[in-house]
């Protein structure tokens, strides 16, 4: 392909026309010029993508950093939960337990009410034996 010149500008037959001819020499010069400046293009967009691929990297490896220490702080918090599930429980089984100690503890003060006040009959019947007897032996 670059052997052969882009353009026929003379034909064949008809000398006059021979200034129109392309100069091999300075089509392989004005190729050598393209092909360096392709060259320098392309190591410019290579240049490019290196830095690129340079920026991708360390973002990447600041994802990967931030996304370490979100999955660390998850797991904290995972914990945290689960230890203060833990203390709700156990302030529950407190609660229960209390909850059972008062109500054994109103159903002994209201049997204590009782044998007081049974008491306190028993008493006041016995003062009154007691006066109708002091009074029978006056």
């Amino acid at each position: 392909m670059w052997d052969e010149p882009p353009f026929q500008w003379v034909i064949p037959w008809d000398l006059s026309l021979e200034l129109f001819t392309l100069d091999d020499a300075a089509e392989g010069m004005e190729r050598e010029k393209l092909s360096e400046g392709i060259m320098a293009a392309l190591e410019a967009l290579n240049q490019g993508d290196q830095e690129e691929a340079t920026e991708v990297r360390k973002e990447r490896d600041e994802l990967l950093q931030w996304d370490a220490k979100t999955r660390q702080r998850i797991i904290d918090l995972l914990a945290k939960a689960e230890r203060e599930q833990d203390l709700r429980l156990v302030a529950e089984e407190r609660s229960a337990a209390l909850k059972q100690r008062v109500k054994l503890d109103v159903e002994m003060v209201a049997r204590l009410r009782m044998e007081q006040d049974e008491l306190r009959h028993t008493a006041e019947r016995l003062y009154s034996k007691h006066g109708v007897a002091y009074g029978e032996c006056d």
